[in-house]
């Protein structure tokens, strides 16, 4: 089991091949065995878990990126009002990125809007944990950029 799960989560498209003989294999042969749908279902199942952690996995992944960035540039050059804005950058960048994959990996409105979602909440909740690490005016200005990501819902 394990080989199969090592499979499916360092090879996608492996994966996806998987999954798609899934989806395919019982609409060319009804009369398969029980025992053969239910690997089919199970292989499926794992097919759909891998590409959900792969999604979580990405997303964790550029949430952690557009926060190492948030905060070289609050330590960067400049006053404070100028270094609050290029972080501010930062989490444009990230919404737009984020809204880009929402758009190209969702198969509806609400998908997208869930997707968009899940970004967002993965970048709020590393600010988050970073800010309770930090004191004064930068966790003042990882609150700020924080609640900026809340009204961008």
């Amino acid at each position: 089991m394990a080989f199969v799960e090592n499979i499916l989560k360092s090879n996608v498209v492996m994966a996806a091949a998987i999954g798609a003989t899934a989806l395919v294999l019982p609409k060319i042969m009804p009369d398969l065995s029980p025992p053969m749908r239910s690997a089919i279902r199970s292989g499926l199942s794992l097919f759909v878990e891998s590409e959900s952690e792969a999604e979580g996995g990405i997303i964790n992944r550029l949430a952690d990126n557009a926060l190492k960035n948030v905060l070289k540039r609050l330590s960067g050059p400049g006053n404070t009002d100028e270094r609050q804005k290029a972080a501010g950058s930062v989490i444009e960048n990230f919404q737009e990125t984020a809204r880009a994959r929402s758009r190209r990996y969702g198969r509806d409105e609400q998908d997208r809007t869930a997707r968009y979602d899940r970004h967002l909440a993965a970048l709020r909740h590393a600010i988050d944990c970073e800010r309770h690490r930090q004191t004064g005016a930068r966790a003042d200005a990882l609150r700020d950029l924080s609640s900026r990501l809340k009204a961008a819902d």
